[in-house]
């Protein structure tokens, strides 16, 4: 675990541009690995008793994070707000 938090501590971040959301850090193409480590953290800190309860937010709440490893090239923000007569949205 130590050495995946390195690895990922290593990347370079993309600048944020506030008016266009170009290099956003919401496509997150990483989503699966983070979270993975974030979930290993989370339950090793629970076996060794450093905490006893916790909170997982895998994005911000208005995160436009793509999860193109599931197929789903919309936001995902943008899809939770489909109601749930549009079929297309569901299938996304």
């Amino acid at each position: 675990m130590e050495q995946d938090l390195r690895l990922t501590a290593g990347q370079k971040k993309q600048p944020q541009d506030a008016g266009t959301g170009a290099g956003r850090e919401g496509e997150n193409e990483n989503i699966p690995r983070i979270s993975k480590m974030q979930i290993e953290l989370m339950v090793n800190s629970f076996v060794s008793d450093f905490a006893r309860v916790a909170t997982l937010q895998f994005t911000n709440s208005v995160g436009g994070a793509r999860m193109r490893w599931l197929g789903v090239t919309e936001g995902h923000h943008d899809l939770s707000h489909e109601p749930d007569s549009n079929k297309m949205a569901q299938e996304s």
